[in-house]
């Protein structure tokens, strides 16, 4: 291709800025047509983690309880909560994570995410 050096292009590791730690990318709830609460509570990582913590709480500081596991090849947290009758769409929501990816760098922190609503 015109431009292109004869000896091709090589990359420049030097150019390449590492990853950071494992962080939350969102929090999204799933509403179900016709239901007026959420089924479930998604928290999206930015990578595989494996979970050393994982927990959501409200404004108040209450946790959100109910059943939580990993999904989407191990790249979310599922939050089946044990009262979606208290889930308002754009609720705020205090994430407390500690991960781990498997790079080993750690990922923990507390951030305020506002609940986005997914119709399914």
């Amino acid at each position: 291709l015109p431009g292109v050096p004869p000896e091709g292009l090589v990359p420049d590791d030097s150019r390449v800025e590492p990853p950071g730690p494992p962080e939350p990318l969102m929090v999204s709830g799933t509403w179900h047509k016709g239901k007026p609460h959420p089924e479930e509570i998604e928290v999206i990582f930015d990578r595989p983690i494996t979970i050393e913590q994982v927990h959501l709480t409200d404004r108040k500081g209450r946790q959100v309880e109910g059943d939580y596991f990993q999904s989407m090849f191990n790249m979310a947290v599922i939050i089946h909560p044990r009262r979606p009758q208290e889930v308002k769409e754009g609720m705020s929501l205090d994430l407390h994570w500690q991960v781990v990816d498997a790079l080993d760098r750690r990922g923990e922190g507390t951030r305020s995410f506002s609940l986005r609503r997914v119709d399914r």
